[in-house]
Parts: structure tokens; C-alpha cells; sequence
């Protein structure tokens, strides 16, 4: 009588592969929600205040040098 023991069964390639991809899911999401999502938004807010500026800047001078018509 032999006595075999098998650690894993046929289905154990499959739920090692499906543990892989979620753990490297979670890391790539828990990056991007930490790392990546604060870092664009303040250098996007950034951005966004410089250009707000410089468009107030041109309409300012135009209205400073008297570019616009007065009725």
C-alpha cells in the first residue's frame, strides 16, 4: 500500500496566480491613492494659479495702458 501526499491541488496554479495579481493590485493602487493622486492635484493647482495670473496680468495691463475704448 502506498501512501502519496500531495500538497496543492490541479487548482492551486490558479489561486496562486489570482493571490499574485491581487497583492501587486493593491500595492499599485495604494501608490497611486498615496503617492501619485496628491503629488498631480498640487502640481495641477499649481499650474492652474500660475496661468490665472498671467491671464490677469495681460487683461490688467491692457486696461492700465488704455487699450481699451472708453464710450
Amino acid at each position: 500500500r502506498e501512501f502519496h501526499f500531495i500538497i496543492g491541488a490541479e487548482s492551486s496554479d490558479f489561486w496562486r496566480s489570482l493571490g499574485v495579481a491581487i497583492v501587486f493590485g493593491l500595492m499599485v493602487s495604494t501608490f497611486l491613492t498615496l503617492v501619485i493622486v496628491p503629488t498631480t492635484y498640487s502640481w495641477l493647482e499649481e499650474k492652474t494659479a500660475r496661468i490665472g495670473e498671467w491671464i490677469k496680468k495681460i487683461f490688467t495691463k491692457g486696461a492700465e495702458t488704455g487699450t481699451a475704448t472708453e464710450s
